[in-house]
């Protein structure tokens, strides 16, 4: 390579990283933060599947969800995969799931609790 590389091969030629960790931060539209190129400065979702000997771990943000529910498409059409469309289909229900429970979780935050209302309403002894 002439040092113009492009990330992934710059990612490819890393020892300290395994390949799915690579693999997922690429697919999934992560910054390379390894290298030095991006601070992560928000939530990173994490979502693993084991079969047998192999481990597929998705990384991704909220604001690359679609970038990884392509991705699981992706893996399960690739036939030398061992990733099926069930298991693709389970993990973006995962995935939407997640956002949802996210979503929820915020809109409690932002909305005020209610107060109590008592059930009778006594007199105030003085």
């Amino acid at each position: 390579m002439n040092g113009e590389g492009s990330k992934a091969a710059r990612l490819n030629t890393s020892p300290k990283r395994k390949r799915g960790e690579q693999a997922a931060k690429l697919v999934a539209g992560m910054p390379d933060t390894a290298a030095g190129d991006a601070r992560v400065t928000q939530d990173i979702n994490v979502l693993a599947l084991v079969k047998g000997q192999e481990r597929y771990i998705f990384l991704y943000d909220d604001d690359h969800k679609s970038d990884a529910l392509r991705t699981l498409g992706r893996f399960a059409s690739n036939p030398e995969l061992s990733f099926s469309w069930y298991d693709a289909a389970v993990l973006s229900q995962r995935i939407r799931q997640t956002a949802l429970e996210q979503r929820a979780e915020a809109e409690a935050e932002t909305v005020p609790a209610k107060p109590r209302h008592q059930r009778f309403k006594l007199p105030l002894a003085e």
